[in-house]
């Protein structure tokens, strides 16, 4: 069992922290010390039970740390050497290109210092092993530089405005004579827990959920998604009209700030980074999931000044052929059933739209002069007509 850590941090030539653990008949003890100077003494902290420093201690996997951190700091340690000089192939299954480049992900002060780390451990019956590095960590070790945060509040190791955990809100509702219609998605994606959670619920209470444990992964998208978020403005909620999707998206940094971003989640209001960000979410979780969140269709749909919306809209089901339509009904989605005129008669048919994108005059796939309208959104009485014989 691990009875002894200390970490020291050299933030620059006029700032040293030290901080030492150790464990004593199962209890947690801790020195902290800046510069030479004792801020505190055989402290302790009733958040961290000897069974968190257990779990904590496990989680490190100090003993895969590559024995070059096992040597003094020099003057020389630099990145690109410990990239050359490292077999990559000795560090197993837990051991990936994540272990290189990773930067202490403490405070902005400290990050653009390039501090030394030094991290001295003692288990119980054995020697004490001193593994130190610069500006390169083990991926393991920012969960050390969390839980001694815990342990010591005031030496505020993590940087404040980390972004810990995103809330994405998604809802919609339609209007109709009965009542309306309500549907909502939530997704969450939490760094502590190493998840991202998904809910969907309508008005008629039918309600789906899944859980994804990502780990080490959930750092990294926030990480990723932080360096967009963090050039939003925090605007106020647009007005909802009629079957508008609406997104609510909730940010919590580390110190506890809280940021509500409220858009309409279609191409007039999603963030311009938008498309990627979906795209590296649902990379995490692994698979294709029938969301409204992650669909492209929705988000991407909208039809801005100057454009003019080409719809694929296929003809039959048994043909895969899909023929381009214009459109001025900027409400039409894809999967919506149109009456078109098809062929030199034009032949009053019933098509599918397949997929929607907007175009400007320079850019159009097919020429203006030679394109074909959409008619109408088929109707009951369309579908009636084209669907059922003799209209049954």
């Amino acid at each position: 069992m691990l009875e002894k850590l200390k970490l020291i941090l050299t933030i620059n030539k006029t700032k040293v922290q030290e901080i030492e653990v150790n464990v004593i008949d199962g209890h947690i003890y801790f020195d902290y010390i800046v510069n030479g100077n004792v801020i505190s003494k055989n402290d302790s902290n009733p958040a961290i039970k000897e069974e968190n420093w257990i779990k904590m201690e496990e989680g490190l996997g100090i003993e895969n740390w590559h024995q070059f951190y096992d040597k003094g700091v020099n003057d020389d340690f630099d990145v690109l050497k410990l990239q050359n000089q490292i077999d990559m192939s000795s560090f197993g299954k837990e051991c990936d290109d994540e272990f290189i480049n990773k930067v202490i992900n403490i405070n902005d002060k400290v990050f653009s210092k390039n501090p030394n780390w030094i991290v001295i451990e003692k288990n119980r019956g054995d020697d004490e092993i001193i593994r130190c590095g610069k500006n390169v960590i083990p991926v393991s070790l920012t969960r050390l530089f969390e839980m001694l945060e815990i342990l010591v509040p005031k030496a505020s190791i993590i940087r404040s405005d980390r972004l810990d955990s995103l809330v994405l809100i998604y809802d919609r509702h339609i209007n109709s004579s009965n009542g309306g219609w309500n549907y909502s998605e939530v997704l969450v994606i939490d760094r502590e827990k190493g998840r991202i959670t998904y809910n969907s619920k309508n008005t008629y209470a039918n309600e789906s959920s899944s859980t994804f444990e990502v780990g080490k992964k959930c750092h990294d998208l926030l990480d990723e998604l932080d360096e967009n978020i963090k050039t939003m403005k925090k605007t106020p909620m647009p007005i909802r009209n009629e079957g508008t999707p609406m997104m609510k998206m909730l940010v919590q940094r580390h110190s506890g700030d809280f940021k509500s971003y409220y858009f309409s989640y279609d191409r007039y209001g999603v963030p311009k980074f938008w498309h990627d960000a979906v795209r590296s979410i649902k990379s995490e979780i692994g698979r294709v999931m029938p969301t409204d969140i992650f669909d492209k269709d929705i988000y991407g749909h909208g039809c801005k000044s100057g454009e003019y919306i080409y719809c694929s809209v296929s003809l039959n089901p048994d043909d895969s052929r899909t023929f381009y339509y214009l459109t001025l009904d900027n409400s039409l989605m894809s999967g919506d059933l149109v009456i078109v005129g098809f062929g030199k008669e034009d032949e009053i048919t019933l098509g599918r739209i397949e997929k929607i994108e907007y175009y400007n005059k320079e850019n159009v796939p097919y020429p203006l002069d030679k394109m074909k309208y959409i008619i109408r959104k088929a109707s009951y009485d369309d579908l009636a007509k084209f669907l059922f014989k003799d209209g049954q």
